[in-house]
């Protein structure tokens, strides 16, 4: 009875139910066989499936489409069919956040011919990859974010917000992966001024770790922590409002760990 919500709303604001049933041309009968009718078992399990998936989706920060809500509703032991917990979804208007791609500003590279190490290799265990990424803040100003990541983890290592891009901003953050996780074989980054820059291989050479660059004009040799950067822009920063840096600052903190420990990854 698709007319029944029309009829509670009045319902809820005074008006008399006979006056509602007439406006609407609904006979008495109708409506009160609709009061006493018990709902099916399909329509259970649809309310079932319907508030746990809402409960997902509140649980990402509105970033889940259908997509991921289907899947951690199966990892919760419901089987249910990716088209209908499409429908269910999209009544209740629970739908992904995420925005579209963003082209961050260029920085400057250097143009010394240096080695990719990594391109070519199909286990990436052993291999870190690092990049810094810009971030728009209101009123003009801007932060910029770096971070380490593990692509075959498929992890957040360590990650640094400054006002700041230099040699001594990605050191810090590679300095602080290192605490916590072993040395890998190589890492990779672009040839950005901060990367080829003493104090970041002094960490390098101290830890005995390879660096492999992309190369020049070649920014998706980075691929997988570029596509890290724009998933986040896209869930996390694009779709909100941060009245200040330590908003911001405290947001990343959240999202990075999220990413790390809960998020589901489609990708298989």
């Amino acid at each position: 009875m698709t007319a029944l919500p029309i009829i509670q709303a009045n319902l809820a604001v005074g008006h008399r139910i006979t006056t509602i049933l007439k406006v609407l041309q609904i006979p008495r009968s109708t409506y009160y066989q609709w009061l006493s009718r018990q709902p099916s078992q399909r329509e259970l399990e649809n309310q079932r499936i319907t508030d746990l998936g809402y409960d997902i989706w509140l649980s990402s920060n509105k970033v889940y489409g259908y997509k991921r809500i289907h899947v951690a509703l199966k990892r919760q032991g419901l089987t249910v069919g990716v088209k209908r917990v499409w429908r269910l979804m999209k009544a209740i208007q629970a739908q992904s956040i995420m925005q579209r791609r963003f082209r961050k500003p260029v920085t400057q590279v250097l143009y010394a011919q240096r080695p990719n190490l990594v391109k070519h290799f199909d286990d990436m265990s052993g291999i870190w990859v690092a990049d810094v990424t810009y971030i728009q803040m209101p009123g003009g100003s801007h932060l910029y974010l770096g971070r380490v990541f593990d692509p075959e983890a498929r992890k957040v290592l360590s990650h640094k917000v400054s006002t700041v891009r230099d040699g001594q901003f990605v050191a810090d953050i590679l300095t602080n992966a290192l605490k916590h996780h072993d040395a890998p074989r190589y890492l990779h980054t672009d040839m950005g001024s901060e990367y080829t820059s003493s104090t970041f291989d002094e960490v390098m050479q101290k830890h005995q770790i390879r660096h492999s660059y992309s190369k020049k004009g070649h920014p998706y040799d980075n691929a997988r922590i570029e596509a890290c950067h724009s998933i986040l822009k896209r869930e996390l920063i694009h779709p909100n409002q941060f009245s200040s840096k330590f908003e911001l600052i405290a947001r990343v903190v959240w999202y990075i760990n999220w990413f790390n420990t809960k998020r589901i990854n489609l990708i298989a």
